[in-house]
Protein backbone atom coordinates (compact mmCIF):
# COMPACT_ATOMS: atom_id res chain seq x y z
CA UNK A 1 0.00 0.00 0.00
CA UNK A 2 1.70 3.31 -1.12
CA UNK A 3 0.55 5.86 0.98
CA UNK A 4 0.93 9.42 -1.12
CA UNK A 5 1.33 11.39 2.58
CA UNK A 6 0.23 10.50 6.25
CA UNK A 7 -2.31 13.15 6.69
CA UNK A 8 -5.41 11.92 8.76
CA UNK A 9 -7.73 11.80 5.49
CA UNK A 10 -4.97 9.85 3.58
CA UNK A 11 -3.84 7.34 6.30
CA UNK A 12 -6.65 6.60 8.49
CA UNK A 13 -7.87 3.82 6.89
CA UNK A 14 -5.07 2.54 6.84
CA UNK A 15 -5.40 0.92 10.32
CA UNK A 16 -8.55 -0.66 12.24
CA UNK A 17 -9.48 -2.09 15.56
CA UNK A 18 -9.04 -5.26 16.17
CA UNK A 19 -11.52 -7.26 19.30
CA UNK A 20 -9.47 -6.01 21.99
CA UNK A 21 -9.60 -2.04 20.45
CA UNK A 22 -6.07 -2.14 19.55
CA UNK A 23 -5.30 -0.51 16.63
CA UNK A 24 -3.79 -2.80 13.77
CA UNK A 25 -2.81 -2.79 10.40
CA UNK A 26 -6.13 -2.57 7.94
CA UNK A 27 -4.21 -5.21 5.90
CA UNK A 28 -2.08 -7.51 7.57
CA UNK A 29 -0.27 -9.20 4.63
CA UNK A 30 0.69 -5.73 3.40
CA UNK A 31 3.78 -3.90 3.07
CA UNK A 32 2.49 0.30 3.70
CA UNK A 33 4.93 2.50 1.75
CA UNK A 34 6.42 5.79 3.00
CA UNK A 35 9.32 7.91 2.47
CA UNK A 36 12.15 8.68 5.06
CA UNK A 37 11.80 12.28 5.13
CA UNK A 38 8.13 12.54 4.84
CA UNK A 39 7.96 9.90 7.57
CA UNK A 40 10.31 12.11 9.89
CA UNK A 41 7.80 15.14 9.22
CA UNK A 42 5.15 13.22 10.36
CA UNK A 43 6.76 11.71 13.19
CA UNK A 44 8.08 15.46 14.67
CA UNK A 45 5.59 17.79 12.64
CA UNK A 46 5.19 21.38 12.23
CA UNK A 47 3.00 23.43 14.35
CA UNK A 48 0.46 23.69 11.10
CA UNK A 49 0.85 19.90 10.22
CA UNK A 50 0.35 18.52 14.01
CA UNK A 51 -3.03 18.29 13.66
CA UNK A 52 -3.19 16.45 10.37
CA UNK A 53 -0.27 13.72 11.45
CA UNK A 54 -2.55 11.50 13.62
CA UNK A 55 -0.16 8.75 14.76
CA UNK A 56 -2.74 6.44 15.64
CA UNK A 57 -2.76 6.17 11.69
CA UNK A 58 0.31 5.03 10.86
CA UNK A 59 2.43 3.90 14.05
CA UNK A 60 1.15 0.53 14.11
CA UNK A 61 2.30 -0.88 10.87
CA UNK A 62 5.76 0.61 12.03
CA UNK A 63 5.54 -1.93 15.38
CA UNK A 64 4.48 -4.75 13.04
CA UNK A 65 7.41 -4.45 10.92
CA UNK A 66 4.85 -3.70 8.17
CA UNK A 67 6.60 -0.21 6.92
CA UNK A 68 8.90 0.36 4.78
CA UNK A 69 11.09 3.28 2.75
CA UNK A 70 10.80 4.12 -0.99
CA UNK A 71 13.93 5.80 -1.61
CA UNK A 72 13.95 8.91 -1.72
CA UNK A 73 14.94 10.97 -4.64
CA UNK A 74 14.50 14.79 -5.84
CA UNK A 75 14.04 13.16 -8.86
CA UNK A 76 11.41 10.06 -9.94
CA UNK A 77 11.75 7.01 -8.88
CA UNK A 78 11.44 3.89 -10.48
CA UNK A 79 9.63 1.52 -7.75
CA UNK A 80 8.20 -1.35 -10.10
CA UNK A 81 8.28 -1.46 -13.39
CA UNK A 82 5.52 0.34 -14.88
CA UNK A 83 4.89 2.36 -11.79
CA UNK A 84 7.17 5.43 -10.66
CA UNK A 85 7.02 7.75 -7.95
CA UNK A 86 7.87 11.43 -8.19
CA UNK A 87 8.38 13.51 -4.50
CA UNK A 88 6.88 16.71 -4.16
CA UNK A 89 7.16 19.27 -1.00
CA UNK A 90 4.48 22.21 -1.41
CA UNK A 91 1.56 20.36 0.43
CA UNK A 92 3.65 18.12 2.50
CA UNK A 93 7.10 18.17 2.27
CA UNK A 94 7.91 14.34 0.82
CA UNK A 95 4.76 14.12 -0.59
CA UNK A 96 4.61 11.14 -2.99
CA UNK A 97 2.44 10.87 -6.71
CA UNK A 98 2.25 7.67 -8.19
CA UNK A 99 3.04 7.95 -12.02
CA UNK A 100 1.37 4.70 -13.38
CA UNK A 101 2.39 3.53 -16.96
CA UNK A 102 0.29 1.01 -18.92
CA UNK A 103 0.72 -0.23 -22.69
CA UNK A 104 -1.66 2.92 -23.91
CA UNK A 105 -1.67 5.17 -21.06
CA UNK A 106 0.10 7.07 -18.10
CA UNK A 107 -1.81 8.25 -14.90
CA UNK A 108 -0.84 10.00 -12.28
CA UNK A 109 -2.36 9.59 -9.05
CA UNK A 110 -2.61 13.67 -7.73
CA UNK A 111 -3.05 13.34 -4.03
CA UNK A 112 -3.12 16.94 -2.74
CA UNK A 113 -1.42 18.40 -5.29
CA UNK A 114 -4.84 18.65 -7.50
CA UNK A 115 -7.58 17.51 -5.05
CA UNK A 116 -10.51 18.62 -7.59
CA UNK A 117 -10.65 20.05 -10.81
CA UNK A 118 -11.30 23.37 -9.28
CA UNK A 119 -7.64 23.43 -8.22
CA UNK A 120 -6.61 23.51 -11.71
CA UNK A 121 -6.41 27.31 -11.57
CA UNK A 122 -2.97 27.70 -10.20
CA UNK A 123 -4.32 30.66 -7.63
CA UNK A 124 -6.29 27.90 -5.85
CA UNK A 125 -4.57 26.45 -2.87
CA UNK A 126 -5.58 24.43 0.15
CA UNK A 127 -4.98 26.04 3.64
CA UNK A 128 -2.86 22.68 4.33
CA UNK A 129 -0.61 23.75 1.95
CA UNK A 130 3.24 24.30 4.09
CA UNK A 131 4.37 25.48 1.18
CA UNK A 132 1.91 27.39 -1.68
CA UNK A 133 4.52 28.58 -3.66
CA UNK A 134 6.21 25.36 -4.07
CA UNK A 135 2.34 23.91 -4.49
CA UNK A 136 1.54 26.04 -7.46
CA UNK A 137 5.20 25.26 -8.96
CA UNK A 138 4.72 21.85 -8.85
CA UNK A 139 1.02 21.78 -9.95
CA UNK A 140 2.29 23.66 -12.90
CA UNK A 141 4.56 21.30 -13.90
CA UNK A 142 2.39 18.26 -13.40
CA UNK A 143 -0.36 20.20 -15.37
CA UNK A 144 1.74 21.05 -18.38
CA UNK A 145 3.39 17.74 -18.29
CA UNK A 146 0.05 16.42 -18.41
CA UNK A 147 -1.29 18.10 -21.41
CA UNK A 148 1.55 17.96 -23.50
CA UNK A 149 2.07 13.80 -23.04
CA UNK A 150 -2.03 13.08 -22.99
CA UNK A 151 -1.72 12.10 -19.15
CA UNK A 152 -5.07 11.00 -17.43
CA UNK A 153 -4.65 13.13 -13.97
CA UNK A 154 -6.43 11.11 -10.91
CA UNK A 155 -8.19 13.35 -8.70
CA UNK A 156 -8.83 12.00 -5.00
CA UNK A 157 -11.20 14.87 -3.85
CA UNK A 158 -13.24 15.53 -6.12
CA UNK A 159 -16.76 13.38 -6.14
CA UNK A 160 -17.69 14.63 -9.86
CA UNK A 161 -14.66 13.91 -11.71
CA UNK A 162 -12.61 10.88 -10.76
CA UNK A 163 -10.78 10.99 -13.53
CA UNK A 164 -9.71 13.79 -16.18
CA UNK A 165 -7.60 14.78 -18.98
CA UNK A 166 -6.59 18.37 -20.02
CA UNK A 167 -6.35 20.82 -22.68
CA UNK A 168 -6.31 24.42 -23.05
CA UNK A 169 -8.85 26.11 -25.38
CA UNK A 170 -8.30 29.11 -27.55
CA UNK A 171 -7.06 31.79 -24.78
CA UNK A 172 -4.91 29.39 -23.32
CA UNK A 173 -6.78 28.24 -19.79
CA UNK A 174 -6.38 24.58 -18.93
CA UNK A 175 -9.61 22.44 -19.55
CA UNK A 176 -10.56 19.29 -17.81
CA UNK A 177 -12.26 16.81 -20.17
CA UNK A 178 -13.89 13.99 -18.54
CA UNK A 179 -12.27 10.52 -19.00
CA UNK A 180 -13.95 7.26 -17.97
CA UNK A 181 -11.90 4.06 -16.66
CA UNK A 182 -12.67 1.09 -18.92
CA UNK A 183 -11.95 -1.51 -15.74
Amino acid sequence: MILTHLHFDHAGGAVSLNKENTLIPTFPKATYWSNSVHWESAIHPNIKEAPSFIKDNFIPFQETGQLKFIPFSDSEYQFIPGLKIRFLHGHTTGMMLPVINTDNQTFIYCADLIPTIHHLSLSYIIAYDIQPLQTIKERNEIIEEAIINNYVLILEHDVDHACIKLTKNESGKVQAIPYNLKI
